[in-house]
């Protein structure tokens, strides 16, 4: 992995329970002196669909997209937008050469969500989904099979692999 956002301090695109990046003129303009915490908690707890929808319940927000409702609708197709534009300029950084894009979450439980990043995106790489918030898991499946001998450990220079650009 080279890069990506730092999702639960607020960077990236909104989600159920964050508001997203947002430049800092505005949240100076928005929130007042005393307002740290509120801040704080919007960006990694009550922000996004909680802001519009008083939930971040995002079945119950998707179940309001299923009816038609105007505002949920708008909102679940800009949450998209948002990560379809954070996937594109990851790309960039790396001039195209990207080797595939993974997608992981409960929101991906809802087939719009990877069906629209996929018409978006997959000129740039292949796509791949895993459903869910197994992230944890994954990691504790993988230092298993290395102490049952099934695989070996991989060795990090300790180091960023990545040093600039090149003139």
């Amino acid at each position: 992995m080279i890069d990506a956002n730092n999702a639960g301090g607020g960077e990236g695109p909104f989600s159920p329970t964050r508001m997203g990046s947002m430049a800092v003129t505005d949240l100076l303009t928005y929130f007042g002196p005393g307002d740290i915490e509120r801040l704080r908690s919007l960006c990694s707890q009550t922000g996004g669909f909680g802001s519009y929808f008083g939930t971040s319940n995002s079945d119950t927000v998707h179940k309001m997209v299923e009816e038609g409702d105007p505002k949920a609708v708008r909102v679940w197709n800009a949450m998209i937008y948002q990560i379809i534009k954070w996937i594109g300029a990851m790309s960039t950084v790396l001039k195209g050469e990207v080797d595939s894009i993974l997608l992981t979450g409960g929101l991906l439980r809802f087939p719009d969500v990877a069906e629209q990043i996929r018409e978006s995106c997959e000129w740039i790489a292949p796509v791949s989904v895993y459903v869910g918030e197994l992230e944890q898991e994954a990691m504790a499946e993988g230092a298993l099979r290395v102490l049952r001998g099934e695989e070996e450990a991989k060795k990090y220079p300790g180091r960023p692999v990545w040093t600039g650009f090149q003139n």
